[in-house]
């Protein structure tokens, strides 16, 4: 039965976003690959080989439990790296966290 399974699994994995295998058929993991797609055309993932993207998965564990939608963790996590904000030493500058306080509130106010 299991057998079968994979199979099914091999034979369909380009018909399936949730599946995320490699040439050989090996799970890649999934943080290689969120789904989301970015103006570059890219797909949004994390190699967890790099220090930045290591501190993301820590982003994305801790918004991922805040919010309680993985969604928002997975988009706002997207964000962070798209926009190059993905460095640990950012967000220990009171100023780079003062600026982006602002920018928020400034977006907010946008919306009204």
């Amino acid at each position: 039965m299991i057998e079968r399974l994979k199979k099914a699994v091999i034979e369909n994995k380009d018909n399936l976003s949730y599946i995320n295998l490699d040439s050989n058929n090996n799970y890649k993991g999934w943080t290689s690959n969120f789904g989301i797609k970015l103006p570059n055309d890219e797909y949004m993932k994390l190699d967890l080989k790099k220090e930045n993207d290591l501190f993301l998965l820590f982003v994305l564990a801790s918004s991922w439990s805040k919010t309680g939608q993985w969604e928002n963790a997975a988009f706002f996590t997207t964000y962070l790296k798209y926009y190059d904000k993905n460095k640990l030493d950012l967000w220990l500058d009171d100023d780079f966290i003062d600026d982006e306080i602002q920018n928020r509130k400034k977006e907010n106010q946008k919306g009204l």
